[in-house]
């Protein structure tokens, strides 16, 4: 029976447990990483992990949860400040986003479309609709800072979700791409993108 543990003991193990989770999943992926040898990095027994996570698909979650938290902290933050020109603005927001995109451990890990229909496999419904919920939130939240505070009037929360969906396909394409094209000049053409249409609008738009 798993030993039971005061407050302090839970926050330090469930922090355990989410380092050797990820580090484990970036270097095996999900489906071949097995509860015993997160358990054993983390330093405590396998029927412990079950008094913090449900399996291993909900550790994996509760990572990404916290990634994704502290992103779009991030970014809120980035936009709240004041930045002058808005198209250099909107330059400098497309790099801050492919950035994070590109360097994110998690997105790292669910490049591979078997690990991420495993994923949508064994995580609850509801869980998913939760993020995608708050994910809805967060674009709408950006489209009012973007055309409040920095006078961005094509920014629209369905326009950015659109040019958020491309600049993730991009990113994780991007071995494929780079095989055969240069995977630079198709960022680089994107960013194009992403300035024109927020700044000028969508063409028939234009005059």
């Amino acid at each position: 029976m798993p030993r039971a543990f005061d407050e302090t003991e839970k926050a330090r193990i469930r922090e355990r447990l989410m380092k050797a989770g990820l580090q484990r999943f970036s270097a095996q992926g999900i489906r071949a990483t097995r509860v015993d040898d997160i358990s054993r990095d983390a330093g405590i027994a396998k029927g412990s992990f079950y008094v913090f996570f449900s399996s291993k698909e909900d550790l994996f979650m509760s990572i990404a949860d916290a990634q994704d938290i502290g992103h779009k902290q991030e970014m809120r933050e980035w936009l709240r400040e004041p930045k002058g020109d808005p198209v250099a603005l909107l330059g400098a927001f497309f790099d801050l986003l492919m950035q994070r995109i590109e360097t994110d451990p998690v997105l790292g890990i669910v490049r591979d479309s078997s690990e991420l229909g495993h994923l949508t496999r064994r995580i609850a419904p509801q869980r998913l609709h939760e993020n995608a919920r708050r994910d809805a939130e967060f674009i709408t939240e950006i489209a009012e800072l973007l055309r409040d505070r920095h006078k961005i009037r094509f920014a629209d929360p369905a326009t950015i979700e659109g040019l958020m969906v491309l600049m993730l396909s991009l990113s994780m394409q991007s071995e494929l791409i780079a095989a055969s094209a240069d995977y630079p000049a198709a960022v680089r053409l994107l960013k194009s993108m992403f300035i024109s249409r927020l700044w000028k609008g969508p063409a028939d738009d234009r005059g």
